[in-house]
């Protein structure tokens, strides 16, 4: 049995169809694979076309905003479904309707001074794995414990043992303070 032109076009269409819903229900709210998959299949065929464009839309300007921008759209969305609040981290620029504040970095604390990491920032390669391996992880509480005299390098507590990084690497990751 072979597919007809037409036919090979509708399944061409179903598909991309598919794929556009699984896209937003995997890469934008962040759902597992096999739920995904699943309610793909469940809600794809009951969709307007003008759902469809606009959910194709939306995962377009999410997956599509300066990675800054990305990182912290998602990170604030995945606060919210967590704890129904906002969180009032920073976008460079700005985005319309959220709060703009400067964003705290580790090398901002000062001597005697903790904050919890909230992220590490993306783009920095092989430092946010090392950064990630040494335990600065989200949700970790670090305290400063030492500043050279110049200011670098620093020394910080965390998970119960020190940890010294240069500046450069303090501010790759976002604190929020108590």
């Amino acid at each position: 049995m072979e597919l007809t032109d037409f036919g090979f076009e509708k399944a061409k269409k179903l598909y991309d169809r598919h794929k556009k819903v699984y896209n937003f229900l995997h890469n934008i709210l962040g759902l597992n694979d096999s739920i995904s998959e699943k309610d793909t299949h469940k809600i794809e065929h009951g969709l307007s076309i003008e759902t469809v464009t606009l959910l194709t839309k939306f995962t377009n300007f999410i997956e599509n905003s300066p990675a800054n921008t990305k990182e912290i759209l998602y990170e604030n969305f995945r606060h919210f479904i967590k704890t129904g609040k906002y969180l009032s981290t920073a976008i460079s620029g700005g985005v319309k309707g959220m709060k703009k504040n400067e964003e705290k970095t580790l090398k901002d604390l000062k001597t005697g001074q903790w904050g919890k990491i909230i992220r590490i920032k993306s783009g920095i390669g092989s430092l946010k794995t090392r950064l990630l391996d040494m335990g600065a992880v989200p949700g970790t509480t670090v305290k400063v414990k030492k500043i050279a005299p110049l200011g670098d390098p620093i020394d910080i507590r965390i998970l119960g043992y020190h940890l010294t990084l240069r500046k450069n690497e303090a501010e790759n990751i976002i604190i929020e303070e108590p």
